[in-house]
């Protein structure tokens, strides 16, 4: 759907406008399931070995449930200590996988190559056709060899191998299985009444020429904008979830994110602020607003960024209705289970594999059972020491990852339940967002041309 300004005064649909008529937004059921990412102490004296100790623990009896149900129960589940070179019994074994890659950034290279006159090219992707996989478990590694697609596989994803052991002491995969989700929710009853639920994510205030767009986007939402029958619609919207880049700081010519600390640049950050804070008070004022924290927004930079201060939207933050929340995010909307990022695990699983799709990613993850397994090799994130919240326990109706080049969306089904994934584009660059019906988990983009 296309919603056009055509002139300003003029109605881009009809001249028949009754303002007499009076529309009740839909409200429905709510749940804030994102408790796990909320860091209620911190302390970044820890290691990160712990992390990947608890996740290889916590999801041990998901993975041999999965392999037991795809290989069956003859097969001998062995710790990579208890393998020798002399037996090549098949059988398998669990742990969790490490990708070595020669061009995956280091701060000791960055040191020496400081050191050097001709500086180093950029790159985005950091394969090669030298990387190798190793499987380590609690309490050995062994190098990988076989039927393992080295290129779509990252460091982190925990699995299980089945294969033999060589003689020169590296296991030869014969096939993969991954843990997938700890849990499936129940089918939601159908509403009564069809409610919508709005996803936008890259609002990028901080580009002034994207403000128009934002400001039909909110006519739009509150009911000011297009025909009785479009008003009709969007009064139907319960809950509108902005996932991450509302403040700003790209670079539209290189599609980069850089950060000035200059006055100038300051003052910029400062006026963008208030002015998304306004826009977020129009909205809160007539519907649920949600709010994630973005890689480029005033929030702690590693995952789980944590939610807003309230003093950075003051305005919107006197409504009971807007909500800061956290990165990843994860609610249930009547019944219906939402689960997403702002992209950043989706953007470091790119530039360390040769995916190139965002859907291929997180449908890859659901499988994998891990919203971000690259943490904390590749992508920053707190280091926890008896948890890892981010293993998915539920699979979830709708999972969806924000600031995209495009809106995509496609239909996995686990065990009978289906899963939405989403894309949702950035909406500085394309001014669309993503309306999901909670009845039958259909989405629409919906286009605002300035």
């Amino acid at each position: 759907m296309i919603l056009e300004n055509k002139s300003k005064g003029a109605n881009p649909f009809t001249d028949e406008i009754n303002t007499e008529v009076t529309l009740t937004r839909s409200v429905v059921q709510y749940e804030n399931l994102s408790q796990r990412f909320v860091c209620l102490k911190r302390d970044f004296k820890r290691q990160f070995a712990h992390i990947y100790a608890c996740r290889l623990k916590s999801m041990k009896e998901s993975v041999i449930q999965s392999s037991v149900a795809k290989w069956g129960k003859n097969i001998p589940i062995r710790k990579l200590t208890d393998l020798t070179e002399e037996n090549d019994e098949k059988c398998i074994v669990i742990g969790t996988l490490f990708k070595h890659q020669e061009l995956k950034p280091s701060i000791l290279k960055e040191i020496s190559e400081e050191q050097q006159v001709t500086p180093q090219p950029v790159i985005s992707n950091f394969m090669s056709e030298n990387d190798e996989l190793v499987l380590e478990d609690e309490m050995q590694r062994i190098k990988l060899e076989g039927n393992i697609n080295v290129k779509k596989m990252i460091t982190g994803i925990v699995v299980a191998l089945l294969g033999f052991e060589t003689s020169d002491g590296k296991f030869v995969v014969e096939d993969v299985c991954f843990a997938g989700a700890n849990a499936y929710p129940e089918k939601p009853l159908p509403l009564a009444e069809n409610s919508y639920m709005l996803l936008v994510s890259g609002l990028n205030v901080k580009a002034s020429h994207n403000i128009l767009a934002l400001e039909l986007l909110t006519d739009w939402i509150k009911g000011e904008f297009g025909s009785i029958a479009d008003q009709r619609n969007s009064a139907k919207v319960c809950r509108v979830v902005i996932a991450g880049n509302s403040v700003g700081c790209s670079d539209s010519s290189t599609g980069t994110y850089v950060v000035n600390t200059d006055l100038e640049e300051e003052i910029g950050t400062l006026n963008a602020i208030q002015q998304l804070d306004e826009a977020l008070a129009d909205m809160a004022g007539t519907v649920e607003v949600d709010i994630m924290p973005g890689e480029c927004d005033p929030s702690n930079h590693i995952i789980p960024q944590q939610p807003f201060y309230d003093c950075v939207f003051p305005k919107a933050s006197a409504y009971a209705s807007f909500q800061p929340v956290t990165n990843p995010y994860e609610c249930s909307v009547a019944g219906i289970r939402l689960l997403g990022t702002s992209g950043q695990p989706v953007d470091n699983i790119k530039a360390f594999s040769d995916f190139d799709d965002s859907l291929d990613i997180l449908e890859n993850t659901l499988m994998w059972g891990h919203l971000a397994p690259s943490a904390p090799d590749t992508l920053g994130c707190y280091p926890y020491y008896n948890e890892d919240p981010f293993i998915i326990t539920h699979q979830p109706h709708i999972y969806f990852v924000g600031n995209q080049k495009e809106y995509k969306t496609k239909t996995v089904i686990s065990n009978g339940l289906k899963t939405q994934l989403i894309s949702v584009p950035t909406f500085y660059n394309t001014q669309t967002c993503v309306l999901i019906s909670l009845n039958n988990l259909e989405s629409t983009p919906l286009t605002f041309k300035v």
